[in-house]
């Protein structure tokens, strides 16, 4: 049986900033391939509005920020979902992140959507213990089991995972990774990456409990006693921003962080560009982009041996590793890169060149597309 062309595809995010900075460039590559139609659903707002001024297929849903697990809500969430699916009519749902991908599969159960794919940007339950673990696993493992098709991953170590806690029981399971646009760093690849011993160090991350910003904060003061005074910059937003900058109020070095909050693209990229060094210290991640970004312009990074980051991270080649809340350690590398200038430069050069040779976010549309065309083939032969 032959396909209808073109194969109509939804995308949900539960932020139109999340929306705009991760999905974006890869909707729009697919979309412009006469093959395939790919919507983005996601909460209105700014950065839905400039996504629909480039020309992306962009439908409003009225989310709230933190979704919470049990909040009853969901349910309204879901029918809101479901109802703007049944009049789309997409062949594939493809969800992302833990909490939105849960209720858009649901919805996309209850609209029957004949296709259902959720992409893995980080399991909550990795860095739980106790009840909370198991019951952030049995949820994950439900929705595996009862409202998805396939199960992609960004990292190996949650494929790993879902393999060994039997996510595959009712679910096909695919590594599929995850890059970036190198068209939109075309300005600033043509310039030389310089060290300019600046001691700006910056952090793109959202201001949640999960990026752990804490540490760089502790960071920080141990730095300060040792006569290094770094410029901290934070791009992002989310519900701890209140809590962060009373922290470091309280601590005195409130004068050395500056909150810049969300960015237009080409704004985020000069800032990586400009760093001297980037940090993550992430409790867990997908596989952030971030990183990947810092590598390509030649930023050397740090980040903590976590879930997603130790798959990008190669130990004194782009950057270096440390110990989830060893602030110390954290500290040490970033006076090493600031006060070695040969070292820096060797370190840049090698982060450009890993970038370019793993990081091209065409391959991973490609494959996307493979897998788009392959599922729905599969679905026709099952009818």
């Amino acid at each position: 049986m032959s396909i209808a062309y073109p194969i109509k595809i939804v995308d949900i995010f539960n932020t139109d900033y999340g929306a705009y900075r991760i999905i974006r460039t890869r909707v729009q590559k697919i979309d412009s391939d006469d093959r395939f139609e790919n919507y983005i659903v996601c909460p209105k707002g700014e950065w839905a509005d400039k996504m629909r001024n480039m020309g992306l297929k962009v439908i409003d849903v009225d989310l709230e920020r933190g979704i919470q697990v049990y909040s009853p809500r969901n349910i309204d969430y879901i029918n809101k979902i479901r109802d703007i699916l049944i009049d789309l009519k997409p062949d594939i749902m493809h969800t992302h992140n833990s909490k939105i991908g849960i209720i858009g599969r649901v919805a996309a159960k209850k609209a029957g959507v004949p296709v259902i794919i959720h992409q893995v940007h980080g399991y909550h339950f990795t860095h739980k213990s106790g009840i909370k673990r198991f019951i952030y696993k049995r949820i994950e493992k439900n929705a595996s089991y009862n409202y998805t098709d396939l199960l992609l991953f960004q990292n190996k170590d949650e494929y790993n995972i879902s393999k060994r806690e039997g996510f595959d029981k009712n679910t096909k399971l695919e590594y599929i990774g995850n890059a970036i646009s190198f068209d939109e760093f075309s300005d600033v690849l043509e310039k030389e990456k310089k060290f300019n011993n600046t001691l700006n160090v910056l952090c793109v991350a959202r201001l949640e409990p999960i990026k752990n910003h804490m540490m760089i904060f502790l960071a920080m003061k141990e730095l300060n006693e040792r006569g290094i005074h770094i410029n901290l910059r934070l791009v992002g937003e989310g519900f701890w921003e209140k809590r962060l900058k009373k922290f470091v109020k309280d601590n005195n070095i409130d004068k050395q962080i500056n909150f810049l909050g969300t960015m237009d693209r080409k704004e985020v990229i000069q800032e990586i560009f400009n760093a001297d060094i980037s940090v993550l210290t992430s409790l867990k991640e997908g596989k952030p982009r971030f990183l990947m970004e810092s590598s390509l312009v030649g930023t050397p990074i740090i980040a903590t041996d976590v879930v997603g980051t130790r798959e990008l991270v190669f130990d004194n080649k782009n950057g270096f590793l440390v110990k989830l809340n060893d602030y110390n350690s954290l500290a040490e590398k970033i006076e090493f890169l600031l006060t070695n200038k040969e070292e820096w430069e060797r370190i840049s050069k090698e982060a450009r060149k890993i970038a370019y040779e793993n990081y091209n976010e065409d391959n991973i549309i490609e494959k996307l597309k493979e897998i788009y065309i392959r599922e729905v083939e599969n679905c026709q032969r099952e009818i």
